[in-house]
């Protein structure tokens, strides 16, 4: 069956759905943790003649206790929340090979493998993937693919199941000599730390210090040989089902001077249409732990101006765009020969926003980074006073704030038609509630900064997104009989603030932080 996202949400209508990658995954494992509103009517058997356990996303002390019992276990992520940090960290410290699917990096994740689909039949080729480098490694791994793949058919057979991972309970070699001194020269592909028969001795202390021991073992012992372990897994499983390979992929110029990384699907799709005859490469990580650095290097090597692209809607829901590695420090020590750009975009990103950040790779006015493509650090012009005073406010602190912001409209504040009237009702709420309080809780500020303002073709920001709140009195605006999906286009923007509230750590970027918090003192002046 072929659906047009990895694990749609609740929100798409999922009943009866069954995703290819929760298929597959059901034909591996013994039990799987779906997202909210994800239901599925699937009551077959695995490839090993088990039946599959469905866990609720609620429920991830179940899917580590299922783990730990020896069995298969595949997690589908929709929000960061659904597996918390320290749950992260405790897999991994347990040594459970679970493996874990999201669309986005995530963080606490430095004792996981981290791998990141290319493509649809990436997606299942690495799923199979992951599970045999976790069982083999006894360390956990994630899998990102891109919710906007458009599902395909990877030709994945229950035969070729068996044969490439085996079922969790067969006996095989211990794989490296650290494993070897702890289970002997066999162990069961999967530990079963709770049987009678073998169970698996944890070593226990009531010192403080037991913590440190099991990190700097770690350190020392588990990520020692994963490279080579993950190549000779991956040419295995080439013969069966050829594809991508490496942790590194390149699409356009090899070996070009300027290099563009990119993590999504259709970030890619723009660069083909937008890099059109120029002397440009676009870096896809497949591989983000552990980071590949000898291919890194290869092909950085006459890299002299490398863009990262950050999409902000991953940043607003919690999400990390990628690992630290790659970012390099904000002073530049080390990087002199190199120039590197931050590009921060709001999906979609489009290829004349991209043509502009090409273009500044090496103009001779160039921005500072980072640049921000189709976004504005100051209010959007709309024709209201009060924004305009806002703005200017931010001009006179704030001087060279929108040095950075790369656009492809016609000028860099686009004023867009006001949308609708102030009703007759908001001139009595205010005078009601004499709309005293702090600036951001003032209900008439709220209404001509938010409500009016409509999508310009940029985004833009103020101080006031810093807090993150919609004042309470907003919610007399909405029409009595409006349902969410009739809501006007003025209020869809004050839901929008939600999401783009989310957004403002780029302040912390342009904004020295001693300057962020006397910035939210602007609407008394």
């Amino acid at each position: 069956m072929k659906v047009s996202a990895p694990y749609p949400t609740g929100a798409q209508g999922t009943t009866g759905v069954l995703n290819d990658l929760v298929a597959l995954e059901m034909s591996l494992c013994d039990g799987l943790l779906l997202p909210e509103g994800m239901v599925t009517t699937h009551s077959g058997h695995n490839a090993f003649g088990r039946s599959v356990r469905l866990v609720g996303s609620d429920e991830v002390g179940k899917c580590q206790g299922m783990a730990a019992a020896g069995q298969r276990i595949a997690l589908f992520l929709h929000r960061p929340e659904d597996l918390p940090e320290a749950a992260r960290r405790q897999i991994a410290q347990r040594q459970l090979p679970l493996v874990v699917h999201a669309p986005a990096f995530l963080s606490g994740l430095e004792d996981w493998i981290v791998f990141q689909a290319l493509d649809a039949i990436d997606a299942s080729r690495l799923t199979l993937l992951a599970h045999a480098i976790a069982e083999q490694t006894l360390a956990p791994v994630l899998i990102i693919s891109d919710p906007s793949i458009i599902r395909g058919d990877a030709g994945v057979k229950m035969e070729m199941i068996r044969s490439f991972l085996g079922a969790p309970e067969d006996i095989i070699i211990s794989p490296v000599p650290a494993q070897e001194i702890v289970f002997g020269p066999r162990r069961r592909r999967i530990p079963n730390q709770f049987s009678f028969d073998q169970p698996v001795a944890r070593y226990a202390s009531g010192s403080g210090h037991d913590a440190i021991r099991s990190s700097l073992a770690r350190i020392a012992y588990r990520h020692r040989g994963i490279v080579e372990q993950i190549i000779e897994a991956e040419s295995a499983l080439a013969l069966l089902l050829p594809g991508h390979s490496g942790g590194v992929h390149i699409q356009g110029r090899e070996h070009a001077s300027d290099l563009l990384v990119a993590s999504h699907d259709a970030a890619r799709q723009t660069f083909a249409s937008a890099s059109t005859g120029r002397h440009i490469a676009c870096i896809s990580l497949r591989c983000l732990q552990p980071f590949p650095q000898q291919e890194w290097d290869e092909v950085t090597r006459k890299a002299a101006v490398i863009g990262i692209l950050h999409p902000l809607d991953q940043e607003a829901a919690g999400w990390k765009s990628f690992p630290p590695q790659i970012v390099p420090p904000r002073s530049g020590q080390g990087q002199a020969a190199v120039r590197w750009i931050e590009a921060f975009y709001a999906p979609p990103l489009t290829a004349g926003a991209l043509d502009i950040l090409l273009d500044n790779f090496h103009a001779k006015d160039r921005s500072p980074s980072p640049v921000y493509l189709d976004l504005s650090l100051s209010p959007v012009a709309t024709g209201s006073g009060q924004r305009e005073v806002l703005r200017d406010a931010l001009s006179r602190h704030f001087p060279g704030l929108n040095d950075g912001v790369l656009t492809s409209r016609p000028g860099k504040n686009p004023v867009p038609p006001t949308t609708g009237t102030t009703p007759s009702s908001l001139s009595a709420l205010v005078r009601e509630q004499a709309d005293q309080g702090p600036p951001f809780s003032r209900l008439a500020r709220f209404y001509h900064e938010v409500i009016l303002t409509e999508d310009a073709g940029m985004i833009d920001t103020d101080p006031f997104y810093l807090q993150g709140v919609i004042p309470p009195l907003s919610e007399l605006l909405r029409p009595r009989q409006e349902s969410e999906r009739d809501r006007s286009p003025g209020l869809r923007s004050v839901y929008r603030m939600r999401i783009l509230s989310g957004a403002m750590s780029l302040w912390c970027h342009a904004v020295p932080g001693d300057r962020v918090g006397k910035s939210l003192a602007l609407g008394d002046e």
